[in-house]
């Protein structure tokens, strides 16, 4: 059997002995762990959205009190306040008056009511204000009575802390309930964690495997490719931007030069390939997957909210794995849709 040494898994490239290169959205000694882009804070998903984190990618779902009006919303762009007083999704008591807000709503009295109550109509219950007690579906968590808004959340568990283990809602910290990996008996996964094995995304529940087929991420390419052994299809060109730089000039990247037309791997990911074949005035001469300059020059025709897309080789690669759908060079109209998910 391979030992952890001497395996690189999940398109891993091994660069030295017991060092492999991890492709974007994997990491761990032999790139057996989905790298999660929610807990590191590394997706962009806008305060409307919360990020669900998937294998080697994530995507954006609108957060409880708002709605996608489309299917595909991949990003989180697009989502609309629910009205929970006109939809009747409210827990306002009967007496008391609903008003929405956005992402949300209040219940208060209305003038001259004075049997108003602030309670909370919860599992056809009333509620008391300030009173917390756990759903019936699911005695873990915890719904408190907030002047008529019933609020629940999940329990946060720190394994670091005595006691965790003997806590039944934190099984993710009890070793007995950890499972091996299949292919590597050194690592140990807990309770709730996932990652992929054979085209197939596994997770430990209670110390038992469980797989099913890989989800792939949405492609926005026409053509995608799938080369033997990829697991999920990709767009084939990350750099459509011609064949040559302009004027035949080299291309500096990372403290080196490159000749015009030259194809390269980026030395700080060698799972992005760079050509060098568009110089840009007052810019590094790039035409890569991962410039920054190329796409300083698209962007700045239209305006950007604050932090919608930090400018840096690292930060850049969920916007260009989306922007790798063009054969033509690409537009401020096309990065406008592949930026904010806009039909325009």
């Amino acid at each position: 059997m391979s030992s952890l040494v001497d395996l690189c898994l999940n398109g891993g490239v091994c660069r030295s002995p017991g060092k492999c290169a991890c492709p974007n959205g994997y990491t761990g000694p032999s790139c057996e762990r989905d790298l999660d882009e929610c807990a590191t804070n590394a997706h962009r998903c806008t305060d409307a959205s919360v990020c669900v984190n998937m294998i080697g990618w994530y995507y954006c779902k609108c957060k409880e009190g708002y709605q996608s009006p489309v299917s595909d919303n991949n990003l989180g762009t697009l989502c609309q306040d629910i009205d929970e007083c006109a939809d009747e999704l409210h827990t306002c008591h009967p007496s008391a008056q609903c008003v929405n807000l956005n992402g949300g709503f209040r219940c208060e009295c209305p003038p001259g009511t004075p049997n108003c109550r602030l309670s909370c109509m919860f599992e056809g219950a009333e509620v008391a204000h300030g009173l917390s007690l756990s759903p019936q579906q699911d005695p873990c968590q915890s719904c408190t009575c907030d002047r008529g808004v019933m609020k629940c959340e999940k329990p946060r568990c720190n394994c670091s802390l005595p006691g965790s283990r003997q806590n039944r809602c934190c099984p993710q910290c009890d070793e007995r309930h950890a499972c091996k990996h299949q292919e590597l008996p050194d690592v140990v996964l807990m309770h709730g964690e996932q990652w992929s094995y054979q085209c197939q995304t596994c997770e430990c529940l209670y110390g038992e495997v469980d797989c099913w087929e890989m989800k792939c991420p949405p492609l926005l390419c026409d053509n995608p490719v799938q080369a033997i052994g990829d697991c999920c299809p990709h767009c084939d060109d990350l750099c459509p931007m011609g064949n040559v730089s302009a004027w035949g000039q080299p291309c500096t990247f990372a403290g080196r030069m490159y000749e015009s037309g030259a194809q390269f791997a980026d030395p700080n990911d060698p799972c992005v390939a760079c050509n060098c074949k568009l110089a840009l005035k007052t810019h590094t001469n790039l035409g890569c997957a991962a410039s920054s300059a190329a796409l300083d020059k698209l962007v700045d025709k239209f305006t950007l909210p604050p932090a919608a897309l930090p400018i840096g080789d690292a930060s850049l690669t969920h916007v260009i794995k989306l922007a790798a759908h063009s054969t033509t060079s690409p537009t401020p109209t096309t990065m406008r849709q592949i930026i904010y998910n806009d039909p325009v």
